[in-house]
């Protein structure tokens, strides 16, 4: 998402500033999505690379019961989850075995009672 965002913002500089060159506009995306392939290749092949490029889940309930410091670190607050919660069905916190903050930004759950699969 973030590289398309700065797709659009490269795209956009020369048709806003005469003084900016398309050319050199193009040769920054063209590297942009270099970087970008490189980035996904080394997260592919690397388990250290992709934890460093794309981050770690973020644990935020264990045993039916918030984690502060995990909400810290996600930066959501106690009203943030529980609306997130109530999005998935969830009627209470002491449902839920393990939530996790996911890398992408969703919140993924275990709900007490479900199997294993790992």
């Amino acid at each position: 998402m973030i590289i398309v965002i700065a797709i659009g913002a490269l795209i956009g500089a020369p048709l806003v500033d005469d003084e900016l060159s398309p050319l050199k506009a193009i040769v920054a995306i063209i590297g942009l999505v270099i970087a970008q392939m490189i980035a996904s290749w080394l997260a592919l092949k690397s388990k250290f690379m992709e934890m460093l490029i794309m981050g770690k889940p973020i644990q935020l309930i264990d045993q039916g019961r918030i984690l502060m410091k995990g909400l810290r670190k996600a930066r959501l607050t106690k009203n943030d989850l529980i609306q997130e919660l109530r999005i998935k069905g969830v009627k209470s916190i002491e449902e839920v075995e393990k939530a996790y903050l996911e890398p992408g930004g969703k919140i993924s759950m275990i709900e007490k009672g479900e199997e294993d699969s790992g």
